[in-house]
């Protein structure tokens, strides 16, 4: 499933809309929170 992150909110697309997966207190833990899901996601290919 595809991720991404909008300002302090990580998303992810879910039937063809993106739903907040988690909203984060500041946006670098959101990009953390984001890097760790795209690595885990690559992980598991």
């Amino acid at each position: 499933m595809p991720y991404r992150r909008v300002d302090t909110q990580v998303q992810v697309k879910k039937s063809g809309r993106w739903v907040t997966l988690k909203t984060h207190s500041t946006v670098k833990k959101a990009e953390a929170h984001l890097v760790a899901l795209n690595i885990n996601v690559e992980h598991k290919q």
